[in-house]
C-alpha cells in the first residue's frame, strides 16, 4: 500500500502494447497449428477470457480473413448439479471428433497453483494419444 494515500500499488506487467503483441504471437501459433481454421474454436472463460477470445479471434481474422468461432464456458454454471447428481453423463461411449486445444495463459515464473494445475490436468487429459485414438 502507498502510505502517502492508502491506496494499493500497483505494477503494470504488461501495457496495451504489449498485449497486442502477444495475441497477435499466440494468433499466428494457432494459425500455424490449424489445418482447417473453420475447426477452431476460442472458449473464454467467463467473465474477463470472453473478451480476450474476442480479440484473440479479431487477431486470427487479420491474418487469415477468417474468425474462429467463440463461446463462453461459466465454470460453476452446473457444480451443483454435477456434485448432487441431479446432472449426469448421457452419451458415456461418445467422444468428440478431435480438436486442438490452446491453453493461452500469461508467461511467468511462478504460476498460480490452480493456472499450473489446469495445464497439467489438460495435458494428462488431452494430451495422451490415447485420448484421440492414435
Amino acid at each position: 500500500m502507498n502510505e502517502a494515500d492508502n491506496s494499493p500499488e500497483m505494477t503494470v506487467v504488461m501495457d496495451h502494447e504489449a498485449i497486442d503483441a502477444a495475441l497477435r504471437r499466440i494468433a499466428q501459433e494457432i494459425v500455424a497449428d490449424s489445418e482447417a481454421l473453420s475447426d477452431v474454436a476460442l472458449l473464454g472463460i467467463l467473465s474477463r477470457g470472453r473478451p480476450l477470445a474476442e480479440r484473440l479471434a479479431a487477431c486470427i481474422e487479420g491474418l487469415t480473413g477468417t474468425r474462429p468461432r467463440v463461446g463462453s464456458l461459466a465454470t460453476t454454471l452446473y457444480r451443483d448439479d454435477l456434485r448432487s447428481g441431479r446432472l449426469v453423463a448421457l452419451l458415456e461411449d461418445y467422444a468428440v471428433p478431435p480438436l486442438g486445444i490452446y491453453a493461452v495463459f500469461p508467461q511467468r515464473r511462478h504460476l498460480p497453483l490452480r493456472v499450473r494445475l489446469f495445464i497439467d490436468l489438460l495435458k494428462t487429459t488431452y494430451g495422451a494419444s490415447s485420448y484421440w485414438g492414435e
